[in-house]
């Protein structure tokens, strides 16, 4: 006579659990931190196919061990192949998705034409305060490091489509901006006084793409909220507007960062402007950082 089986009185809850544990359990012992640390020297190789073979391993990580193994791949490989590819896996980690392909329409260069090589320019339509356009100079200058040239805008915007019959189109103030853009080693930041909005979005505080060279930033309404309309708060919204909208360029990608405190953290209204940060956080400041040594004149 066989003796009888040995039956734990587990409830269906504990049972759940230990199946979870051990799922984790498995999920670390199939990636040991010592195999993340060996990646990320393999992804610095000069062999090209065995750095990117690493950074794709790196890849099936999902941990934020991994995100940072893999921005440290872009940042110190030496093949460009093998830095896109970790600049992709990034975005898509962090889950705003790279933007692929050409623009979606390509620019005609119009005249009035902007040359952008190695430099930052900063166009003003409508009547923007001095000591807004100020503070932006200065911090743009010193953020993007870039020779910073303000001129008012020469472009007419007369009769843009609206949004609901209010605010101006973002989009299409964008599109029609980026068509007097030529170069892409700088940017262009069209700042206005108008309220904009975009297609389900009855407020923006700006837009930029993941593929082009320009971005949109308003003044309107920043001051809404602020004690007595306080300028330094309408100061410090109008910057980090500018930092994600640019930022979008910078990283290219549409998409924004789900960090709280990362100046490319989602904006649904002009308060959201004040939990931004003045800065990216540490991966999105990665992407940007190398956009924007590409950006640099030569000998600067």
């Amino acid at each position: 006579m066989s003796p009888p089986a040995l039956r734990l009185p587990l409830s269906a809850g504990a049972r759940w659990t230990i199946l979870a544990l051990l799922l984790v359990l498995a999920g670390v012992l199939g990636y040991p931190p010592w195999r993340l640390a060996a990646l990320e020297k393999e992804a610095l190789s000069p062999d090209p196919a065995v750095s990117r073979a690493a950074v794709y391993a790196m890849s099936s990580f999902g941990s934020p061990a991994a995100v940072d193994g893999l921005c440290h791949a872009f940042r110190e490989s030496g093949d460009a192949e093998t830095r896109e590819l970790a600049r992709t896996f990034i975005l898509l980690q962090t889950r705003m998705l790279p933007s692929y392909g050409p623009p979606r329409r390509p620019p005609p260069h119009l005249e009035p034409t902007f040359e952008l090589e190695g430099r930052f320019l900063l166009l003003l339509d409508g009547n923007i305060e001095q000591g807004l356009r100020a503070t932006l100079e200065a911090f743009l200058a010193a953020r993007m490091r870039l020779p910073v040239e303000s001129e008012a805008s020469p472009l007419s915007f007369t009769g843009l489509p609206r949004i609901d019959g209010g605010a101006t189109n973002a989009e299409t103030m964008l599109d029609l901006t980026a068509q007097h853009v030529r170069g892409e080693h700088g940017r262009l930041l069209l700042v206005t006084d108008r309220e904009l909005a975009r297609p389900g979005r009855a407020w923006v505080a700006g837009v930029g793409h993941g593929f082009g060279a320009a971005a949109v930033v308003s003044t309107a309404g920043l001051e809404r909220g602020a004690a007595g309309g306080d300028a330094a708060v309408a100061s410090r919204r109008l910057f980090r507007a500018a930092l994600q909208a640019l930022g979008h360029t910078l990283l290219h990608t549409d998409q924004n960062c789900r960090r709280p405190g990362c100046a490319m953290f989602r904006v649904e209204r002009v308060e959201d402007l004040d939990g931004l940060g003045d800065d990216y956080c540490p991966v999105c400041h990665t992407l940007a950082e190398a956009e924007l040594k590409h950006l640099q004149p030569p000998g600067h």
